[in-house]
């Protein structure tokens, strides 16, 4: 529903052609955990037909193994796309070393500013919740604000509350807060107040003298309509820095993983941005409203300085890695922790989500977890601590489901 709501009102409004429910189980047999799986992917094929009656929808079924290489994917699109059922063919796990696991209590937010990133899907959303949930327990005295950037957020899901761009009490508790803050709204109000001093400082007479100040207007405008990517969770992350200031704890839910890097890259980015329009506005001093226009960005530039200190300053903020224990995840995040380390960023571990801890009978369940402890094995190896997230069998939501979620956790040897 948010999808189609946010594609509508994007600036080229699109609409859904198709929608393909994915990792659906339909045919269960006499696992428990499977026939679990299938009565949520009934559910959600129950809502699909009457949310979206006019749209078709396409069922990709969840063979429980990585779908790896050109024939599985040929495979897999002619289940999807030409409605062939989907045979698995058992790829071979390799052989597998020992995964030793020891329960540990969950973490809380040690530093005042706690970032969360990984790919779509894998749990960021649930992990951010869970950290700031459980924060308030060795913190009680301190306020604790959850803040989503995502352009998809889900933070009303995970709290079953209403969550605005105000960050408003959840759960019943005044300490523990959430806001969804609207990246592009925060940045588009920027520019608009921008865009007005320009047009008034660049259209003006001096002495009864009118000056045409068209061409650098324009020039003007132009450079502030071009804008680096992740500018707009830049001005989102301003006004977390302001919650940082006034006090307590603060954990931003990120977008997914390359969006998330480029507004990790984007300090630098925008001050050189900040500089070209410095620079056009420099021409015209002596202006009032000009130089009203410069000390603007200039306290921009100074905030970006100041983010990009706390982001490299482990003693106040720390960036967490959430992923699955799947091959693709497992790439994309050695890559996500490649980058960061490169960016010198403070990350003091992985969690890996909905990690199979106890399997029965069930052939699909089982290769399910044989892949998955293959991931955990290769993982043990990137010399950084790994957390392990069970698979719950019911929906983390609510005070309730954030109590079952941090009271398992365990830490890869």
């Amino acid at each position: 529903m948010r999808a189609r709501e946010q594609l509508r009102n994007a600036p080229v409004p699109l609409e859904i052609d198709e929608i393909v429910l994915n990792r659906a189980l339909t045919r269960p047999g006499d696992c428990a955990r499977c026939k679990t799986i299938a009565k949520r992917t009934k559910k959600a094929q129950q809502f699909l037909h009457r949310e979206f009656q006019e749209i078709p929808l396409r069922v990709a079924e969840d063979p429980g193994e990585p779908i790896l290489g050109p024939s599985a994917l040929l495979a897999f699109g002619r289940h999807v796309f030409d409605g062939e059922a989907l045979k698995s063919k058992l790829q071979k796990v390799s052989k597998l070393k020992e995964v030793e696991l020891e329960a540990i209590d969950w973490p809380s937010l040690e530093v005042p500013l706690t970032l969360t990133l990984g790919k779509g899907g894998v749990g960021k959303t649930t992990i951010s919740a869970g950290l700031a949930f459980h924060s308030r327990r060795p913190h009680p005295k301190e306020s604790v604000t959850i803040c989503s950037i995502d352009p998809a957020p889900s933070l009303d899901d995970v709290f079953r509350s209403e969550i605005g761009a105000q960050p408003r009490s959840v759960l019943n508790d005044p300490k523990l807060k959430a806001a969804e803050i609207d990246a592009v709204a925060e940045y588009e109000y920027w520019a608009a107040e921008m865009q007005q001093k320009v047009e008034s400082a660049t259209s003006t007479e001096v002495r009864g003298v009118h000056l045409d100040l068209s061409f650098e207007r324009d020039l003007f405008l132009a450079v502030l309509d071009v804008v680096p990517p992740g500018v707009d969770e830049i001005f989102a992350a301003f006004r977390i820095l302001d919650l940082v200031d006034a006090g307590g704890r603060v954990q931003i839910d990120m977008a997914p993983t390359g969006h998330a890097l480029e507004v990790l890259r984007t300090p630098a980015r925008l001050l050189g941005w900040a500089r070209v329009l410095l620079k056009t506005l420099a021409h015209h001093r002596t202006l009032p409203l000009a130089r009203d226009a410069a000390v603007e960005i200039a306290t921009v530039s100074q905030r970006v300085r100041e983010l990009a200190a706390t982001l490299s300053d482990p003693k106040r903020s720390c960036l967490w890695v959430v992923m699955l224990a799947e091959p693709l995840p497992d790439r994309e995040t050695r890559r996500l922790l490649d980058a960061l380390r490169e960016m010198n960023a403070p990350v003091p571990g992985v969690f890996v989500n909905r990690v199979l801890m106890v399997t029965g009978n069930c052939t699909r369940c089982n290769r399910a977890s044989s892949w998955q402890k293959q991931t955990l094995a290769k993982i043990r190896e990137w010399n950084v601590p790994v957390y392990v997230v069970p698979e719950f069998s019911e929906e983390i939501a609510g005070k309730n489901g954030l109590q079952r979620l941090t009271k398992k956790l365990w830490r890869l040897r």
